[in-house]
């Protein structure tokens, strides 16, 4: 499996391209919303990661190192 810090770095890829695609549309154009949902989507999902990586860390694991 790949390392935590792999993955994070994947996310931020993808959260990047989301706000990107974003600021392409005009605030009031459906894109927008539809954008700025996905970033905020991938962004939990990131949250989740870290912190099971962090729990993981508690019991003994690396988590993210």
């Amino acid at each position: 499996m790949e390392s935590g810090v792999h993955i994070v770095q994947i996310y931020e890829k993808k959260i990047e391209a989301a706000l990107t695609a974003r600021d392409n549309c005009k605030i009031d154009a459906w894109g927008y919303n539809y954008w700025t949902g996905v970033a905020a989507a991938l962004l939990r999902k990131l949250n989740i990661i870290i912190n099971e990586e962090l729990k993981g860390d508690e019991n003994g694991r690396h988590g993210l190192n």
